[in-house]
């Protein structure tokens, strides 16, 4: 889900010619619930289409849509957009996914945001569900040329602004773009830096100066000297994963999360010979409350979380992570990849992350995080915090207990 662009809805086309510049690819077979706020768009959800014929599991579905899209709690309406393949075929959509519409309207007017527009949207046209019942559209419905001829479609367009035809072709150029010319000495420099700490990464002492190289990098860029040592860390399970809860927190939530989780000897110190190599010397922010326990790092990983995450800072370390992708060789390759699927899910991307996925287990098959996320992101499950509304500007997430 994202909430960043923020424009006027006015005819079916221009919303229909926004939502794919919000998902960066073109949806197929999809649900996308958009909520308003007065006559403007704000968040949009897109979930995979379940299959028809079956109205209790078209209900189930319709209510775990309209929860996850309450995190809009400033929202005063929604549309609901599906697309699928049958709506080419006369009728067809009608009879399949009807119960549906009507399931999602019923729910949507029950939370405050009744449905102001409904579409069904085919690879060559786009009607009005209202259709069924009311007809508005001709026969054949609408022409998707309407939509690419858009005034929003262009406008996003001259903006800047790019759809691939899949998800895959977006996943791909997430994970492309410029490779610092540094890129050969970083790959060096990381793989002596692997060697010297291998071991070493779960000292107490190592840990926690990492986690403030990995927040410095996070929150406003990295030099090739602290980006060779974040890549030289992903050979370590246990800094992968509490680089997920920070991304999501903060590093004082990672750091003692892993103690308590047992992935951390707080007691080891830096080795005197290794202290020079690591860039940040400081010492992580202060908590405050409880320190946070091992529930909190198992309910961040398993999106179980229920209070709000920063998810300004998700994006950033996304960022970071495809740069790091993109240098990134052996052990920290398939590392950097799976922790680009796990934000992109972190953020309702969920179709971006099995993009991701495949390309981790296509190159690395035996990389058992990659496996196991595959297998839980299909059962398509989203993180529990974005059924929460995000955090305002400057706002820190709560202390977590």
């Amino acid at each position: 889900m994202k909430n960043r662009i923020n424009i006027k809805a006015s005819r079916a086309e221009d919303v229909l010619g926004y939502v794919p510049h919000q998902l960066t690819f073109d949806p197929r077979e999809s649900l996308v619930l958009l909520s308003m706020r007065g006559s403007s768009l704000g968040a949009t959800l897109r979930l995979d289409l379940p299959e028809a014929g079956d109205d209790a599991r078209l209900a189930a579905f319709a209510e775990t849509a309209v929860s996850y899209l309450g995190a809009d709690t400033e929202a005063d309406g929604s549309l609901v957009v599906l697309y699928t393949d049958i709506a080419g075929k006369a009728g067809a959509e009608a009879s399949a996914y009807w119960p549906l519409a009507v399931f999602l309207e019923d729910l949507l007017g029950a939370a405050g945001t009744p449905v102001r527009g409904a579409w069904v949207v085919g690879a060559d046209s786009f009607r009005c569900v209202q259709c069924r019942t009311s007809p508005c559209c001709p026969p054949q419905g609408h022409p998707a040329e309407r939509i690419r001829e858009s005034y929003v479609n262009l406008e996003l367009m001259l903006l800047g602004s790019s759809v691939s035809a899949t998800a895959g072709q977006a996943a791909v150029l997430a994970r492309s773009g410029a490779i610092p010319d540094a890129a050969p000495a970083i790959r060096a420099r990381a793989r002596d830096l692997a060697a010297g700490f291998a071991g070493e990464w779960e000292a107490g002492g190592v840990f926690m100066r990492l986690l403030g190289s990995w927040d410095e990098a996070i929150s406003g860029g990295a030099e090739p000297t602290v980006l060779a040592v974040l890549l030289a860390s992903l050979e370590s399970h246990h800094v992968r994963d509490a680089v997920l809860v920070l991304a999501c927190l903060n590093p004082a939530a990672a750091y003692y999360g892993a103690v308590a989780h047992g992935r951390v000897d707080p007691l080891r110190p830096v080795p005197p010979d290794l202290a020079a190599a690591l860039p940040f010397d400081g010492y992580l922010p202060g908590r405050s409350g409880p320190e946070p326990g091992a529930d909190l790092f198992t309910d961040i990983l398993l999106g179980s979380y229920q209070p709000p995450v920063d998810r300004e800072r998700i994006t950033r370390a996304s960022e970071l992570l495809a740069l790091l992708h993109r240098m990134a060789e052996g052990a920290a390759k398939p590392a950097a990849g799976t922790m680009l699927a796990w934000l992109e899910w972190a953020q309702g991307r969920s179709s971006l992350a099995h993009e991701h996925l495949r390309t981790v287990l296509a190159e690395s098959p035996d990389y058992r995080l990659a496996s196991l996320l595959e297998s839980y992101f299909g059962l398509g499950t989203l993180p529990a915090w974005l059924r929460r509304p995000p955090l305002a500007a400057g706002e820190s997430p709560p202390a977590a207990a």
